[in-house]
């Protein structure tokens, strides 16, 4: 079978599935950026012992009807110190974008933290990361 040029899988599936053509079926997407911080900040390494910190997760559910795309979202250090700096990334709230097709699941929820680690040696110094995450999250009419 040959599957014409520019043309998704999802739409010549929801064409097959209504029974028009490609380019009828082809559905509206509808974008909307998102964008979250989050920080966490050391106590002062003690006496070479290293002190660490993790920020809270937040968790951002995108609106109904909206999944997150996972191929636009950057994460960022606006300021960072230390030895180790980390920003973690999750998803959760696989729903599929073609009802009744769970191969077709995406993420509604973004979840963001970050880790910071005091530096080495014997100097009391703090560690730090602040960080943004940005993305977009879309619709499909």
């Amino acid at each position: 079978m040959k599957i014409m040029s520019g043309v998704s899988v999802t739409t010549l599936l929801v064409s097959l599935v209504v029974g028009v053509s490609p380019a009828a079926a082809a559905p509206q997407r509808t974008e909307r950026p998102f964008r979250i911080a989050a920080e966490c900040t050391t106590e002062p390494t003690d006496r070479g012992v290293r002190k660490s910190c993790d920020s809270d997760v937040t968790s951002f559910p995108a609106p109904a009807g909206f999944w997150i795309d996972q191929s636009s979202v950057k994460g960022e250090y606006t300021s960072a110190a230390g030895s180790e700096n980390s920003i973690n990334i999750t998803y959760d709230g696989l729903v599929p974008v073609i009802a009744n097709v769970p191969q077709t699941a995406l993420p509604t929820i973004i979840n963001v933290s970050v880790h910071a680690r005091s530096p080495k040696g014997l100097s009391p110094r703090r560690g730090w990361s602040k960080a943004i995450v940005t993305g977009t999250m879309f619709s499909l009419s």
